[in-house]
């Protein structure tokens, strides 16, 4: 489960005759996301959806604030394992800091807790996709996810099973050994992504993966969303094509100004608004708060 809490993320810009002010890109955002729910970050342009996107993935230090994330341990005799699949309950709980920076929590049942905050760790349980990746265009799809999950440090005699686990989750059968520089956009995205998630990560975190993309491309990636929530996946996103949020998300944070205006489903953001889809609450709400951004 990934929880952030009091997100501030600041930044100098200049205005008019070189006067300088400092401004949130990102001002008092928490959220908890869940395993096998999916989460869309909407809002106009400048809302701060990518600053907030890459705060979550710990790329990008908060300025104030803090991203974990929190699992159930289950120990064996030999060694601790964790399950990142659950939700951490802390109520009545104590504990101790690590030197990894992972606080361990006893809950009042003997159930081991803890809370990841290192953000090297944090890193390891993520895949992260860029707006603007870019990949090495000599590289097949097959060698990019080969050097990649050496990266991750994944041993050599697992590496093929997990390219063809990704070749099965994206269909990439048609030019998985076909030189990047050669594939269509969709296909590009499709390899970015296998980049990001060949080390079986528990959390996606996407940045407007479908945005450009045509019909068939872009089908094939929500469809490979929604199955990946069947998985247990969590999955947090930016677009901004509102039939495609109301289609795969179960809850919505529209942005504006850097603050988290709603936190809701599909269904509940119409019948606030009165609207008949996600495009006409999205029109409605964003008119009531205003523009996001100056021109």
């Amino acid at each position: 489960m990934l929880v952030a809490k009091d997100l501030v993320k600041s930044f100098i810009r200049t205005k008019e005759k070189g006067r300088r002010e400092e401004f949130n890109a990102v001002d008092g955002i928490s959220l908890t996301v869940r395993p096998g729910e999916i989460v869309g970050i909407l809002g106009p342009n400048g809302a701060g959806k990518t600053t907030l996107l890459r705060m979550l993935a710990s790329l990008l230090k908060p300025t104030s604030g803090e991203v974990y994330i929190s699992q159930i341990m289950e120990v064996d005799s030999n060694a601790g394992k964790s399950d990142a699949g659950s939700e951490l309950k802390n109520t009545g709980a104590s504990g101790t800091v690590a030197r990894d920076n992972t606080e361990v929590l006893t809950a009042e049942d003997g159930r081991k807790l803890h809370r990841v905050k290192d953000p090297l760790i944090i890193k390891s349980y993520i895949g992260y996709l860029s707006g603007n990746t870019k990949l090495y265009g000599r590289l097949t799809v097959r060698e990019l996810m080969q050097m990649f999950a050496g990266i991750y440090g994944i041993p050599d005699s697992e590496i093929p099973d997990r390219i063809e686990k990704v070749n099965e989750l994206l269909d990439l059968g048609e030019f998985i050994d076909n030189r990047i520089e050669k594939l269509s956009t969709g296909q590009t995205q499709r390899a970015s992504i296998a980049r990001c998630i060949v080390h079986d990560p528990e959390i996606y975190i996407f940045d407007e993966p479908t945005l450009g993309l045509d019909i068939l491309s872009s089908t094939a990636i929500i469809e490979f969303m929604k199955s990946e929530r069947e998985r247990g996946k969590t999955v947090i996103y930016s677009t901004h094509y509102m039939e495609e949020a109301e289609y795969l998300c179960d809850r919505i944070i529209m942005l504006n100004h850097g603050k988290a205006i709603t936190n809701d489903s599909p269904d509940q953001l119409k019948a606030r608004t009165g609207a008949s889809d996600m495009r006409g609450a999205f029109y409605e709400i964003i008119k009531a708060e205003g523009i996001a951004y100056e021109e």
